[in-house]
């Protein structure tokens, strides 16, 4: 259609041809050089270059390749190719990618199930939309994000259900603290916590706004954690919350360091005593903020240069 291109013409693949485009009642049925048509061709052709600009975002956010398909038992065919990934999207999420010898991956096309130990792919679960992000609810059950939706796959029984719809693409799922029944899912507006066992509405949720299709979050969950969730906004600032108590507890402050390059790798860890941490990376360096006193206290923050 875009082949030299004649304002008021329409220009016909298969036949080579110009056409004048014509009003809906002029143009033959079912003509493609009808003002309707020539209008949805140009709709897709906009959606697909969108399409095309945040797969190659994604692309430059994955981590290629995987150490798993350099594992020796495979004998050097690698991952990727034994699950038939070449020429897409995999996301190998680093914190709740692994159950004891199992690990999850997502891509455009599927949700793997893999068994490390021999480096094969034991389940293989085909989805209809992206799947941005996944996490293990418990170790027989995968989360996974499908667009709008939430699916749950159980490896016991290899079914597949849809569990919860939200209004925008999920971007981000995990499964908080270790009793496999609440999920947190995030999309660019929000962020809401579940409970697997009751109603398809969220037990509370808060406003967050973030930019790209995934969105850095990381939860300090556990029994004897903070109940504290971080995430990375829209200005690139760490906003937390607390999901035992349902407060906003507020925006860290930022390092004292020039400019404002993206926060990655978001983690909760541990300080000398016990007291929680988050670190992310930024530039060349290592930002840590540690919490004292109360689970909502103000943080103090660090910054450490990698060499």
């Amino acid at each position: 259609m875009d082949r030299g291109r004649i304002p008021g013409y329409y220009y016909d693949e298969e036949k080579k041809k110009y056409f004048k485009i014509q009003a809906n009642h002029v143009a033959p049925a079912d003509a493609k050089y009808s003002k309707s048509n020539v209008k949805f061709e140009e709709r897709k052709a906009k959606k697909r270059k969108v399409e095309d600009r945040s797969r190659a975002r994604r692309f430059k956010q994955t981590v290629r390749p995987s150490q798993i398909s350099e594992h020796p038992i495979s004998g050097g065919v690698g991952l990727g190719r034994e699950l038939g990934l070449r020429g897409h999207a995999v996301n190998l999420k680093d914190r709740d990618a692994f159950f004891g010898n199992d690990a999850i991956v997502s891509s455009t096309e599927a949700v793997f199930i893999l068994d490390i130990a021999s480096a094969t792919s034991t389940y293989r679960v085909p989805v209809e939309e992206e799947s941005r992000d996944l996490t293990w609810l418990n170790n027989r059950t995968v989360a996974y994000g499908e667009g709008r939706r939430v699916a749950l796959f159980d490896t016991r029984s290899s079914g597949k259900s849809t569990r919860f719809q939200r209004n925008l693409p999920i971007t981000a799922i995990t499964s908080p603290g270790q009793s496999g029944l609440h999920l947190l899912v995030a999309d660019n507006r929000r962020i809401d916590l579940y409970d697997t066992r009751m109603e398809k509405t969220p037990l509370f949720g808060f406003r967050h706004s973030h930019q790209g299709p995934q969105l850095q979050l990381t939860t300090n969950c556990s029994a004897a954690g903070s109940g504290l969730v971080a995430a990375l906004d829209i200005n690139n600032d760490i906003q937390t919350y607390n999901i035992r108590t349902g407060k906003v507890v507020g925006m860290l402050q930022r390092p004292l360091v020039k400019g404002k390059s993206l926060m990655t790798k978001l983690r909760w860890t541990e300080v000398a005593g016990g007291a929680p941490a988050l670190q992310a990376c930024q530039d060349n360096g290592l930002v840590k903020w540690t919490f004292g006193g109360t689970e909502d206290d103000e943080a103090t923050r660090s910054h450490h240069r990698l060499p």
